[in-house]
């Protein structure tokens, strides 16, 4: 394990201990879809108070780690907020997430004080942190040569770009993990197995290092830098043992 990986579990510890014995919520800066399945793996047969991963939206990839007491459910969680900018419908080219970040990181901030970006064609809604919203409403005016002001909004506002999801029907020869995603993401079995081992492949949410893997239908797979896909239905065996299944590929 990485000395980062364990920094980051020691960390989760102490905001555990903190959350049980002052009975106040504690939390993580935002983590991506790795270390979101590092703390989940870690923590899951933990006899303590468990943790929850709030993001914003149900489909958030950059989420929190947090450790609540008792009387407070995750909906009331208040350590994440969102904030909208809104650009001049007349800019010559949208601006992008790159750009948006790029202005962010320019302010100071670090990259883990800022969630998703949900970039629109005139302005953005973007996750934060509680903690850094007042200094963005009062500071963030700019990115690239657009202009805009930054208000807050509630997570009920935020617009959600729609994904572009295309249905593709293909047979394998077993219902293993690298069989499946060379299927979804077009890549030889090879490679496939290649990104699992590097640990970029995550089923549901949790980071699967096993080529071998089985994946069942409903699966929800992640190719980190590729894409999202599911494996929405297992259609049968043709004659040849081959196995047909239907996949969504999100881009």
């Amino acid at each position: 394990m990485e000395k980062e990986d364990l920094f980051l579990i020691s960390h989760a510890e102490d905001l555990q201990r903190r959350c049980m014995t002052r009975i106040i919520p504690a939390f993580t800066a935002f983590l991506d879809v790795r270390q979101q399945s590092l703390l989940t793996a870690h923590f899951r047969y933990s006899p303590d108070t468990r943790p929850v991963f709030p993001g914003g939206y149900e489909d958030a990839e950059r989420r929190v780690c947090a450790f609540l007491p008792e009387y407070l459910d995750e909906a009331d969680f208040a350590g994440i907020s969102a904030i909208r900018v809104q650009t001049a419908a007349a800019l010559p080219k949208p601006l992008t997430h790159r750009d948006y970040l790029g202005a962010l990181m320019g302010m100071g901030l670090r990259r883990e004080t800022v969630g998703d970006i949900l970039v629109r064609q005139d302005g953005a809604d973007i996750l934060i942190l509680s903690d850094i919203q007042d200094f963005l409403l009062s500071n963030f005016e700019q990115a690239g040569r657009a202009r805009f002001r930054a208000v807050p909004i509630s997570f009920d506002a935020l617009t959600v770009p729609q994904a572009g999801i295309t249905v593709v029907r293909e047979t394998v020869s077993t219902l293993r993990l690298d069989s499946v995603v060379s299927a979804a993401f077009r890549l030889s079995r090879g490679n496939a197995a290649a990104y699992i081992e590097a640990g970029r492949v995550f089923v549901n949410g949790m980071e699967i290092i096993k080529k071998d893997q089985k994946v069942a239908q409903g699966d929800k797979i992640t190719l980190r830098g590729k894409g999202k896909a599911v494996l929405r239905a297992v259609l049968g065996v043709s004659k040849k043992d081959r196995i047909f299944i239907e996949i969504e590929q999100y881009k």
